[in-house]
């Protein structure tokens, strides 16, 4: 089908032209295309800039990306939406958006400004608001071209690329961006004829385009949803508000379903990071031993690629854990607001993943990390008493499942469970979570021929990409940082634990605006830096 090419603020360039691609046009890329525009204009840069942006889903709202794409009213953000700004310089840009839509009549006065959980499509329509307003300031035209990126090639030894889309498009630049967001989970494994359930009508890989269809599934279906995270939350809840009436079965590996951010209360400051990494640590890093963690030309680079001993002991980087999920358990028992403990880690996530070897992370992942996940990444408050009536008829089997079969394309699902008999579905959704495990099947064509090519490296235990946390840039299997390839969101996952929340792509975009400049300084570009 013929690609859809919409232009943001359409202009006749007259002078050199520097291009950047980005690949995703999602929430990631939001925050690179504003902050490259905020950045270009304040710079003047003499040259001209164009910027063309891909994204795969043709149904998809620009600027929404999976999280924020839903149309929803009851899927909210899951945080109060204060700190959802795109741009590092603006803190309160989402804030006056949503006040001038209050005023306007275009958003329910309900939605407050500061401490409200706001339904996810505001936050699109906030994002796409604001890269038209960067777009416009900058005198600068945004090509939105709805086509699926294929294959990326280095031109000039890496100095340039050439973008290459499935419908044949070609596009030569001097900076790709790679936004790519969320993929959709991972197979599950087949008992038998998975020839057959690959092609099968009842199995939804992808459960956000379910929440766009509500003829997919009939409400006396009988449904099975794999996982008990996030987006197996989001699936409850649609079909709870569709008025589902069909058996609902859920099952996961742990039988944990997330926890809830606290109430609007403000809380107390918690000296937790002092306290965890006291406890744990024999002698907790100084500031200047952080810095050299995080600095791709030093050890950061062997420890995060696990070429290199950790800077702890694996006994310690455990305590670490253990420490944090002990004090969230005692204050949670005592009714205290074991949120903050949580939270007041947060900066030291990344630098603590930085500081681990191969060996420490897998322990981290086997261990600990279904345990952190759920009180890391929370529910708006509120959300599991909403969903009490529904989840009160929804068993949850735990252990896993261990394999799944269809006799025909269109017949019922059965599920393997690891632990207890099986269970037959009418339709079964996979909420697993997003594919980040690039080292063997990676979740496009697209990254398996960057893998191939040797333009990015996997992180050794699966859990995405390397990158250099200081530009952005991807890294090579010899952990060379690229010219002008940038990864920006959950890809970078292999480097920076903490890299899905708007808090964390925010900075991401900054940074790789920043490094396009500094690198056109280094070019000889006319500008007037």
């Amino acid at each position: 089908s013929k690609a859809t090419v919409s232009v943001l603020n359409c202009t006749t360039p007259t002078k050199p032209m520097v291009r950047v691609a980005v690949v995703g046009g999602g929430a990631s890329g939001a925050s690179v295309v504003a902050h490259l525009l905020r950045a270009w204009r304040t710079a003047g840069c003499a040259e001209a800039l164009d910027v063309v942006v891909f994204e795969r889903d043709a149904a998809r709202p620009w600027w929404g990306g999976a999280a924020y794409g839903t149309c929803a009213a009851y899927h909210v953000i899951n945080v109060p939406c204060r700190g959802m700004h795109l741009l590092e310089q603006d803190t309160d840009g989402m804030e006056r958006w949503l006040r001038g839509e209050r005023e306007a009549g275009r958003v329910d006065a309900k939605w407050g400004v500061e401490d409200t959980h706001i339904p996810r499509h505001l936050v699109q329509r906030y994002f796409e608001a604001a890269v038209r307003d960067e777009a416009a300031g900058a005198g600068v035209e945004v090509r939105q071209v709805r086509e699926e990126v294929a294959s990326i090639t280095a031109l000039e030894g890496g100095v340039r690329y050439c973008v290459h889309t499935a419908a044949g498009r070609q596009e030569e630049c001097d900076y790709v961006a790679m936004c790519t967001g969320n993929f959709p989970p991972e197979n599950i494994p087949c008992r038998g004829g998975a020839a057959v359930f690959s092609t099968s009508r009842r199995y939804h890989k992808d459960p956000w385009r379910l929440f766009r269809d509500e003829t997919a599934i009939p409400k006396d279906a009988a449904v099975g949803i794999l996982g008990s995270r996030l987006s197996a939350i989001d699936t409850l809840q649609c079909l709870q508000r569709r008025g589902h009436r069909g058996a609902v079965h859920v099952f996961s590996r742990k039988g944990l379903y997330p926890k809830e951010n606290a109430g609007q209360t403000a809380s107390p400051a918690y000296p937790f990071a002092e306290e965890v990494l006291a406890a744990a640590l024999r002698s907790p890093p100084s500031a200047e031993a952080w810095t050299v963690m995080s600095d791709v030309k030093q050890d950061g680079a062997a420890a995060r690629a696990g070429t290199a001993g950790s800077w702890f002991a694996t006994s310690e980087v455990d305590a670490v854990w253990r420490r944090l999920l002990a004090v969230c358990d005692r204050m949670e028992a005592a009714g205290e607001n074991w949120q903050r403990a949580v939270d007041a880690l947060r900066p030291y996530h990344n630098k603590l993943w930085l500081a681990m070897n191969t060996e420490q992370r897998r322990l981290f992942l086997q261990a600990h990390r279904d345990e952190f996940e759920i009180r890391r990444h929370r529910l708006a408050p509120h959300t599991l008493r909403r969903l009490a009536p529904f989840l009160a008829n929804v068993p949850h089997h735990r252990g896993g499942v261990a394999g799944v079969a269809a006799a025909s394309p269109d017949a019922p699902i059965v599920v393997a469970l690891a632990e207890g008999p099986k269970v037959t579905v009418d339709h079964l959704i996979n909420c697993t979570g997003p594919q980040i495990d690039f080292r063997h099947t990676p979740p496009s064509p697209l990254f398996a021929q960057l893998v191939r090519d040797g333009l990015i490296a996997p992180e050794p235990t699966g859990i995405g990409l390397l990158v250099d946390p200081i530009s952005g840039r991807a890294l090579a299997p010899d952990l060379t940082p690229a010219g002008g390839l940038f990864l920006v969101g959950p890809i970078r996952r292999g480097t920076e634990w903490e890299t899905i929340a708007v808090k964390e792509i925010r900075r991401q975009g900054s940074e790789v605006a920043t490094a396009i400049l500094d690198s056109l300084r280094a070019r000889g570009a006319p500008a007037k830096l």
